[in-house]
């Protein structure tokens, strides 16, 4: 492996673990995050229901989509690494 290949490596592991745990994180909520209480200015009691779970729906499907987004980039890293590995 090259210092190149190593470097981006572990820019890409960085990368991976940030979007997991953001993933994680918004997956495990049941209200919304204190910077989406300060840009609506409103706290999550004083929602109505069907704010609430607009905002939550909204808050998963990030979630869903950070996990997605972060399996996909392993899949193509992976199948990049395993056709430089053939043609190498």
């Amino acid at each position: 492996m090259t210092w190149a290949t190593t470097g981006a490596f572990i820019c890409y592991l960085i990368a991976a673990v940030g979007s997991i745990g953001f993933g994680i994180v918004y997956l495990a909520r049941s209200t919304f995050m204190p910077y989406h209480r300060d840009a609506i200015s409103t706290p999550w009691e004083k929602l109505e229901k069907p704010y609430q779970a607009l905002f939550l729906a909204l808050i998963k499907v990030a979630g869903g989509g950070f996990l997605v987004s972060n399996e996909l980039a392993d899949a193509l890293v992976l199948g990049i690494a395993r056709g430089l590995a053939v043609l190498g």
